[in-house]
């Protein structure tokens, strides 16, 4: 099959703006909350001043009666252009909001493959995490990496090898379902969180997606060379059987890198290191 696919046109975010985010978001919500409060009170003191120039119609007509119903008058159309401004204001305040939570989206996905990036995992990692805690379920991370990428960067060229990452990418996303969680951790290297599945079904599911990988034959599309077999290499471990989470992160990093030293194309659990039997 052929690499060439159009990039995602979604502009990364550096990782520092989200305190920034974090800050307008802020500022925004105060700003709404006041403007709310104000066009309110605006409303209020229009109807007051209606009265107030109803009042003063029905008195004997002289000239200070006609002049203060028409300072009344001034007064409404002041607060009427108010009310008019607050409420264009509360409008755009409301765009910047979506402005921003757009900001956010666009900020968690990595723009090559269009899946969740680092950023990204790590928020959900925590959360899922906890709520696996909370309710008892099971998780288990999986770090794999593309086998031999430089040498396909090397020998085709970067196109193609961004090309591979988005097939890649397209094969791990069929692993994200059932509540499970796929995002690509940097480089060749991509993070599965795996939910509500046993340590087995875990590593069934993601040598399912290595073995429809190993199946597919790539071609590159600059060149109309075969790129041949394309495999990765992954390791998994049990987040709930660590005390520290990112001791499991670990874990699967060092399954990762046993699997590459034993041949790669396979998939090694953290678990099995541990009992002697990898």
């Amino acid at each position: 099959m052929g690499l060439h696919d159009p990039a995602l046109s979604s502009a990364a975010i550096a990782p520092n703006a989200e305190p920034l985010l974090d800050r307008l978001e802020e500022t925004i919500r105060r700003f709404s909350e006041t403007a709310a409060r104000a066009s309110e009170q605006t409303g209020a003191c229009q109807q007051q001043v209606r009265d107030q120039i109803v009042a003063a119609e029905g008195l004997t007509p002289d000239p200070s009666t006609r002049q203060i119903v028409d300072l009344a008058r001034t007064m409404l159309a002041t607060l009427g252009q108010l009310e008019r401004n607050m409420r264009r204001s509360e409008a755009e305040t409301a765009q910047l909001r979506a402005d921003l939570e757009q900001a956010r989206r666009e900020a968690d996905i990595d723009c090559l493959t269009g899946l969740p990036n680092r950023r990204a995992f790590e928020r959900e990692f925590a959360r899922a995490e906890a709520d696996a805690r909370a309710d008892g379920s099971t998780l288990q991370v999986a770090i794999c990496d593309i086998d031999k990428f430089k040498s396909v960067n090397d020998r085709f060229g970067h196109e193609t090898g961004d090309g591979l990452l988005r097939a890649v990418a397209s094969v791990l996303g069929e692993c994200a379902q059932d509540g499970c969680f796929v995002a690509r951790h940097g480089g060749e290297e991509f993070v599965l969180l795996l939910r509500g599945l046993s340590r087995q079904m875990a590593v069934d599911r993601l040598d399912r997606a290595r073995i429809a990988l190993g199946e597919r034959r790539f071609i590159s599309r600059q060149t109309k060379q075969p790129i041949g077999t394309i495999s990765f290499s992954a390791g998994i471990a049990d987040v709930l059987g660590e005390a520290n989470p990112r001791d499991a992160l670990a874990k699967a990093d060092a399954a990762l890198y046993r699997a590459k030293e034993s041949g790669r194309n396979r998939v090694l659990c953290a678990w099995d290191m541990a009992a002697g039997t990898s």
